[in-house]
């Protein structure tokens, strides 16, 4: 009995302390991006970028880049995503945090309606040991040929994309679809999922996370 209760409280501490370094995340915004080859690019300033909390939840990382016009007063308008960091929560954080960007008169009077580039990148610090998926687990069916883990490649006719927890028993839980597949073929990925079963390798050292990302590949 307190052999158990043992083991269940390092289960705890450790999915705590995952929990608390995702909430330690160092966001960089990186103004302006390199090149474009516009000439005069703008030095604006930038308000530190919020993490979407569903982002530090599910530890997803990546670097999206806008472009953008400058308005009369100084704003960043017209802002479109040129590149995908490959979540949309990312891009959509993006482009919040360029709404709050300011830029000089100097930066306006040069601009004559051009389009300029600015990327954000979301990284989260520290090494992570993810959970490993146990060989065989998921069961093929219908159009769904498998699962293949931390596959960054978006939702298209080939694959689709998903983030999801992993519980204490290696189950999938919490699954969310990127790139708006239908609604048929959502229950089959979710479907397919929980068929899936995950692992730690016992000789990994190191902080360990419950999140997972990939692609479950189609047919």
């Amino acid at each position: 009995m307190h052999t158990r209760l043992r083991a269940l409280a390092a289960l705890l501490l450790s999915a705590a302390a995952g929990w608390a370094a995702a909430q330690q995340p160092p966001a960089e915004a990186r103004l302006p991006m390199v090149g474009g080859g516009l000439g005069g690019t703008p030095q604006g300033s930038c308000a530190p970028q919020v993490w979407p909390r569903e982002a530090l939840r599910y530890e997803i990382e990546g670097t999206t880049q806008l472009a953008y016009r400058l308005s009369p007063e100084g704003r960043a308008t017209d802002a479109t995503v040129a590149r995908s960091s490959g979540w949309a929560l990312l891009d959509d954080a993006s482009l919040k945090a360029l709404q709050t960007c300011t830029f000089t008169p100097r930066d306006v009077a040069g601009a004559q309606g051009r389009l300029f580039p600015i990327q954000f990148v979301w990284m989260l610090d520290g090494a992570r040991v993810m959970p490993s998926l146990v060989p065989g687990s998921c069961v093929a069916d219908g159009v769904i040929d498998g699962f293949q883990p931390y596959d960054r490649r978006p939702t298209d006719a080939g694959g689709v994309k998903v983030r999801f927890l992993v519980d204490g028993n290696g189950v999938p839980r919490g699954v969310k679809l990127e790139g708006d597949p239908a609604p048929a073929l959502a229950d089959q990925v979710r479907r397919h999922l929980d068929t899936c079963r995950f692992r730690f390798d016992p000789a990994s050292a190191g902080m360990r996370t419950d999140t997972m990302n990939g692609r479950v590949l189609l047919r």
